[in-house]
């Protein structure tokens, strides 16, 4: 019960001694800014900011345009894949239904009127 007592004090004084900081970084920041010979209010990147900026924008699209692509080529190749493993399938039944058709013989369909040849 004490520890914990103890622990929360000290976190406690902790937490304040920190805000204490901040807030001090945060009053010695609005001071200097009037010191350095410019208003920080109106400081903006210029046309290097901008340039940045715009290739960044332009390496964005160029990289979601490609991302497409691929993530779509991946998509039809697995399309393709499992069309080919069904057609597979389907040739691996009818070889196995005609083969199950030539071990049994020559069979008689009376519903079509057909009889073995002689």
């Amino acid at each position: 019960m004490i520890a914990a007592v103890l622990k929360s004090a000290v976190l406690e004084s902790a937490v304040r001694a920190s805000a204490a900081r901040v807030s001090e970084a945060l009053r010695s920041a609005a001071s200097d800014s009037g010191s350095n010979g410019f208003d920080t209010n109106t400081v903006t990147p210029g046309v290097a900011g901008f340039i940045a900026i715009f290739l960044v924008a332009a390496a964005i699209v160029l990289l979601l345009l490609d991302m497409t692509r691929r993530v779509r080529r991946v998509r039809y190749r697995g399309e393709i894949g499992e069309l080919l493993d069904a057609e597979v399938n389907e040739q691996a039944a009818m070889d196995r239904a005609a083969g199950d058709r030539a071990a049994k013989g020559p069979e008689t369909d009376r519903s079509a009127g057909l009889e073995p040849p002689a």
